[in-house]
């Protein structure tokens, strides 16, 4: 009889096996040494005009990372801080985005240091749901809205205080909208983001072009 792993199994093994161990952290662009930096923004007077080509582009990538029957794990981390809480709650927005999500289909951990850029003293912990999903089932358009507003009070967010990541298990792939400015993909090889790069080149965040033109233009 064959074992299934568990979300949390396979997320580890996956870390472990293709990224030498690396530590899922925030951000994924300066964390990991492939990968590129998109940007999402464009100027606009008109909120909803902005807002809708943030989602536009955000969507675009994500489609360009995941094909409807991949299979992929959702990371969800949840800021420990001021919460007495010892998981995520079984009913919060993100959850109620992925179709036909079964209580076996998650795994629950804790973790430490997502923010790699702050201080020690302010490095929390980290409720954690890794979640095992098809690309198909996931409304990423609503989890993409609400990353977006997480900075806009006036939006009221439902995710705010939570980051979360999409993993492409076959590919070997991270994708990470950080806010409405941006998004990061990393992979364990080069080459299965050239067909972004080439594609989507435009959309590359120009403070980062030069190193990323780089990744790509000279062989290891």
């Amino acid at each position: 009889m064959i074992k299934v792993q568990s979300s949390k199994q396979e997320y580890l093994n996956l870390l472990k096996n293709y990224f030498n161990g690396f530590k899922l952290q925030f951000p994924l662009y300066f964390n990991w040494h492939i990968g590129m930096r998109f940007d999402l923004q464009i100027a606009a007077d008109d909120n909803d005009v902005y807002f809708k080509e943030v989602l536009n582009r955000a969507n675009t990538l994500y489609k360009g990372v995941f094909n409807p029957k991949d299979k992929i794990l959702i990371i969800i981390a949840d800021c420990k801080r001021a919460k007495k809480r010892n998981k995520i709650r079984p009913y919060n927005y993100i959850f109620k985005q992925i179709e036909n999500l079964n209580r076996e289909d998650i795994t629950y951990l804790k973790m430490k240091s997502l923010y790699s850029l702050l201080d020690s003293d302010e490095h929390h912990e980290f409720n954690v749901a890794i979640i095992n999903s098809l690309a198909e089932q996931v409304n990423q358009i609503k989890i993409f809205k609400e990353i977006a507003h997480k900075d806009f009070s006036y939006r009221q967010s439902k995710i705010r205080g939570k980051e979360v990541f999409f993993i492409n298990i076959e590919k070997k792939i991270i994708f990470n909208m950080y806010d409405d400015r941006g998004l990061d993909i990393i992979a364990s090889n080069k080459e299965s983001l050239r067909h972004l790069y080439m594609k989507h080149n435009d959309l590359i965040l120009d403070c980062n072009r030069n190193e990323i033109n780089n990744l790509f233009v000279f062989k290891e």
